[in-house]
């Protein structure tokens, strides 16, 4: 029996939308309870667990296989990150600065992983944009460039906290300037690769790229209300939820891919069944 892919992308959404709901309430009742830091881990372990999904699907064969191993393996490094984080939560590590840490050196290795996916997807759908793709791609790049100088280098360094801190943050803001690299590519050549820019499969990648942009977002707030984020003040304490929210997307691009995976494979399928059974008429007439 076929996959009804219309239902499970419903499905789907239900599921994202109902657990982020759960989270937006857990976060409301009480952000730093046990409940709610096992609400928030889930969120990049369904990212995890749909990216091997997909990346089983199609690795080794061809370039999508290799970026989405290479997506998979950068999520899954922001997974350990999480984790360690979760770890360093709990009460019998209270006691320890969670600043820098070995979850920093997870967050910070996926970076490279995520940048080598996007660079792969570029070098794929480059051959067919035109002067105005080429010239608004590099305007872009240009202007991500301006703004990562400004904020991420001029304004991120504070002589106020050790230099080991502020190595730290620079190289996350380097991280987020990846990001933003990640996701100019991600939407360039969803509308260039005749393999990507298919409807139902650029829906997803658009999806992915969303969860980019909320990754970026909740970064440049944290970075700019740490301190508030730390003493649990309200709002800033909910950052968190932005953060959910950009793994659910990431974990529903990645599914959607699936699905579409599955859908190719069942229509070869019954067309192949279809030849078989009409030969096999043939040769008996």
């Amino acid at each position: 029996m076929g996959w009804d892919v219309k239902k499970a992308k419903t499905y789907g959404k239900w599921a994202v939308g109902l657990f982020f709901l759960l989270a937006l309430v857990t976060f409301y009742v009480s952000p730093r309870n046990i409940f709610a830091q096992v609400v928030y881990l889930i969120a990049p372990l369904s990212t995890l667990l749909a990216g091997i999904l997909i990346t089983k699907k199609y690795y080794p064969g061809g370039f999508k296989g290799v970026v989405y191993l290479y997506f998979t393996i950068g999520l899954g490094l922001w997974f350990l990150g999480e984790f360690s984080e979760f770890v360093f939560a709990l009460d019998t590590f209270s006691h320890i600065d969670p600043f820098p840490s070995v979850a920093d050196v997870f967050y910070l290795l996926g970076y490279p992983f995520l940048f080598m996916g996007a660079f792969v997807l570029l070098r794929q759908g480059e051959g067919y944009w035109n002067s105005f793709k080429r010239g608004s791609y590099a305007f872009g790049l240009l202007l991500a460039v301006a703004l990562f100088a400004y904020f991420g280098i001029y304004l991120a360094y504070d002589a106020s906290v050790p230099m080991i801190e502020n190595v730290i943050t620079m190289l996350y803001n380097i991280g987020d300037f990846i990001l933003v690299i990640c996701a100019l590519s991600l939407i360039f050549v969803a509308h260039s690769s005749p393999d990507l820019s298919e409807h139902a499969l650029s829906r997803c990648w658009y999806t992915f790229v969303a969860g980019f942009f909320f990754t970026l977002v909740a970064d440049i707030l944290y970075s700019y209300f740490q301190l508030q984020y730390e003493q649990e003040l309200m709002p800033f304490v909910q950052l968190d939820l932005i953060w959910i929210a950009a793994y659910l997307l990431f974990t529903y691009a990645f599914f959607c891919m699936f699905l579409r995976v599955r859908s190719v494979e069942e229509d070869v399928g019954t067309k192949i069944s279809s030849w078989k059974r009409s030969k096999k008429v043939i040769s008996h007439s």
